[in-house]
């Protein structure tokens, strides 16, 4: 058994993600699970390890609406497989402004009760 060295609270986030990376490349993946240093993306076509860019996740509609915008690298790839559910990329997140950070933090407190 392999043992959980996370630190920070991971929760399902059943959303689509908008990813973007440095070479203008535009996707939308399903979030796996988020916390607050990174995120699991469901997609059969990942990035490889290392590849950086902005992830934009929108939530809620109208007036209340929020988004988390951060930069991120890609740092586990689980290959594509049959199914959406078993593959995937594991992205860091390398910064997010402090207006995202509160609205990533609400996301996982309200997920993990």
């Amino acid at each position: 058994m392999t043992e959980n060295k996370r630190v920070r609270t991971r929760v399902e986030f059943p959303v689509q993600v908008e990813v973007k990376t440095a070479a203008g490349t535009t996707s939308f993946a399903e979030c796996g699970d988020i916390s607050m240093n990174g995120i699991f993306l469901y997609t059969l076509d990942p990035l490889p390890v290392g590849d950086v860019g902005e992830i934009c996740i929108s939530v809620g509609s109208g007036l209340e609406r929020k988004e988390v915008r951060a930069s991120f690298e890609v740092v586990r790839v689980v290959a594509p497989g049959s199914d959406l559910k078993e593959s995937g990329m594991g992205l860091l997140f390398a910064g997010i402004d402090p207006d995202s950070s509160i609205t990533l933090f609400n996301i996982i407190r309200y997920q993990s009760v």
